[in-house]
């Protein structure tokens, strides 16, 4: 295998991703979604060998440290508040 189709585990805190390459070298993402939200861009290594509770625990160590770091409901809730004041404007 060549070393730019290996597969790249990250996590962009929103989400838990995995980068590979086809046979014709088109970059291909993999992801589904976390619980949490940080300002974009970032991303940061994790190890999928871990099992599913310290995957969550060590991803979410590392997404406190991020700016913007909150709960998807946190952002949303915000999100949704901050619209909603400039459609009344």
């Amino acid at each position: 295998m060549l070393d730019h189709t290996k597969p790249e585990p990250v996590s962009h805190a929103n989400t838990w991703s995995v980068y590979f390459r086809d046979p014709e070298d088109n970059r291909i993402e993999v992801f589904t979604q976390t619980p949490w939200h940080a300002t974009q861009p970032c991303r940061f290594d994790v190890d999928y060998d871990r099992d599913d509770a310290a995957l969550k625990e060590a991803t979410l160590r590392d997404a406190q440290k991020l700016d913007g770091f909150t709960t998807n409901e946190e952002w949303a809730s915000a999100f949704t508040k901050r619209f909603e004041e400039i459609a009344a404007e």
